[in-house]
């Protein structure tokens, strides 16, 4: 799991669609491949976005701005890591060849 300050960590693997909810509460991931639906939430969404648009530094930190308001906060950065390497698990996000 790439934990460096490398630009651009992650990115979204290829054979799924996202759809948010109009809220932003939840979102419907359709995986092609094997034929599946899961369901994010609001944090899951959030850290997906995050960790696929920022470089790793980046993503935590501000992860724990929004959810804490306190970019410091170790609760939040945990929080960040666990939701990142349930996303890798489920194949939705890959460590780009720099962070690999």
């Amino acid at each position: 799991m790439a934990e460096q300050g490398n630009a651009g960590a992650y990115t979204k693997t290829p054979g799924w669609t996202l759809s948010p909810y109009h809220d932003l509460s939840h979102a419907f991931v359709f995986v092609r491949e094997p034929i599946a639906v899961l369901v994010l939430d609001r944090l899951t969404l959030l850290a997906l976005e995050l960790c696929t648009g920022h470089s790793w530094d980046a993503a935590v930190e501000r992860f724990a701005e929004i959810t804490t308001r306190d970019p410091e906060s170790p609760q939040a950065r945990s929080k960040f890591q666990h939701l990142a390497r349930q996303l890798e698990r489920q194949r939705l996000i890959a460590p780009t060849e720099a962070a690999a």
